[in-house]
């Protein structure tokens, strides 16, 4: 059982220019009326982080990217429909990928949501990707991605609710740039003075509004631009561990 060929060809792409490393997601807002509809889709850019899959099932791989669990893509995800729609432009290599998925938030177990979590991780089907990571420790996962992230990149989870209205009395001179593990650059004699206070507050409450985002893929329209005739197929997983393939008109 070998990973899907989508996966190979991103993998390949990502090898020759790692900077291609942005995905776009769809998910549906109800918050449309003023638009004259009941749902409107909402899309924004996230960073690619990694795959996930287990070396028993190599064929149903997961895609891990993060989010601010006070955004409102959050709340899409988990009360309107944790389907969604993933593009993936490929530059280097010219190709397309457009991806229908689920999406699955894990904030902190402190969150409301964390429980929204837990009930699908249970429900999951036995044939789908994230159903073999049932037993896996997804708190200690979301730690370590939060960790792996710079800085300055940890700074603004550290922020005023995204997307939130800014206020006239805002000083964004206030707002962290930078947020460091206080463990590891104050000594524990240093642990009651105020620079310690504050980059321990700095730390938790980022790391409070850090969510991991779990994309387990079930279709891949795939496009390859590069060829003389552009060629399109789709991937398809039929819940049998096997992916499906089909090639498509332009």
């Amino acid at each position: 059982m070998a990973a899907p060929r989508w996966k190979t060809i991103v993998e390949r792409a990502l090898l020759k220019d790692s900077k291609q490393n942005t995905i776009q997601l769809a998910t549906l807002d109800r918050d449309a009326a003023r638009f004259g509809v009941d749902l409107i889709p909402r899309v924004r850019s996230h960073v690619f982080r990694r795959f996930l899959s287990s070396p028993n099932t190599p064929s149903l791989p997961l895609i891990i990217t993060s989010t601010d669990i006070r955004s409102a893509k959050a709340t899409q995800l988990t009360e309107v429909s944790h389907k969604a729609e993933l593009v993936w432009w490929l530059e280097s290599t010219v190709q397309q990928l457009r991806i229908i998925c689920d999406v699955y938030v894990v904030p902190s177990p402190k969150h409301p949501l964390a429980s929204k979590f837990q009930e699908l991780l249970l429900e999951s089907s036995p044939s789908s990707a994230l159903s073999i990571f049932r037993d896996k420790d997804w708190e200690a996962d979301r730690v370590d991605l939060f960790r792996s992230m710079s800085p300055r990149m940890k700074a603004s989870w550290c922020r005023p609710i995204p997307g939130s209205q800014l206020s006239p009395n805002e000083n964004l001179k206030n707002w962290p740039t930078e947020i460091h593990d206080p463990a590891e650059g104050h000594s524990e004699g240093d642990k009651n003075s105020p620079e310690y206070e504050e980059a321990q507050r700095h730390w938790e409450f980022a790391l409070e509004n850090f969510a991991t985002i779990i994309i387990d893929p079930l279709e891949v329209d795939y496009v390859d631009a590069k060829m003389k005739a552009i060629f399109r197929k789709k991937y398809s997983e039929d819940r049998g561990m096997i992916w499906e393939e089909e090639e498509l008109v332009l």
